[in-house]
């Protein structure tokens, strides 16, 4: 089980890697910094805040953690339940930017990729990391 501190840790890695990510992966489609830059910061607020909930929920769910340690399994399960959430909200604010129907979910799909890629990275390194494990 993680402590409370370090899922905020964990947190503030993968939040900090898909702000970056977002930003340029959104420059790419539209090739408007400040679209872009408006994407990140809420991918970064919001997707902070959904990415915390989710693992104090997986706090609670003991299944394919031994003796502290997450099985790779459980990694990628938890990665899958939060990707689906975030395709959601993803695709939901690429049609408040006033993104057409085909094209926020293109970029659903595109930034949904990087984002799975970047949480499964995340939940590797930080699985090595002892610190904050009770």
């Amino acid at each position: 089980m993680d402590t409370n501190s370090r899922s905020i840790a964990k947190t503030v890695t993968y939040r900090l890697a898909t702000f970056v990510f977002t930003y340029i992966i959104t420059m790419a489609f539209t090739n408007e910094s400040s679209t872009s830059a408006w994407m990140a910061i809420l991918s970064l607020t919001i997707g902070a805040l959904a990415f915390y909930i989710h693992e104090r929920l997986w706090t609670r769910v003991k299944w394919g953690n031994l003796g502290g340690i997450d099985r790779q399994i459980r990694s990628v399960v938890k990665t899958i339940t939060f990707r689906i959430w975030a395709v959601f909200i993803v695709f939901v604010i690429g049609l408040l930017f006033g993104f057409t129907t085909s094209e926020a979910l293109s970029l659903t799909v595109a930034l949904n990729i990087m984002y799975l890629l970047t949480h499964y990275t995340n939940e590797r390194v930080w699985n090595r990391v002892k610190w904050g494990k009770i």
